[in-house]
């Protein structure tokens, strides 16, 4: 290989790296947001739950 197609795909593999890492970062940043939404409402709706079946603490 020449030196200029070494250069060119150190640059394509920097830039598929960055895209692989936001791609990952983002996949992360949507996950915890789903699972603290799921938690948050489930904690909601408990005490309401419990409430209209005369259930106490």
């Amino acid at each position: 290989m020449k030196t200029v197609d070494l250069i060119g795909t150190a640059v394509r593999n920097t830039f598929r790296s960055k895209l692989r890492t936001t791609l990952t970062v983002l996949a992360l940043f949507i996950g915890a947001f789903t699972l603290t939404l799921i938690a948050t409402l489930r904690v909601g709706t408990v005490p309401d739950t419990r409430g209209r079946h005369g259930r106490r603490q």
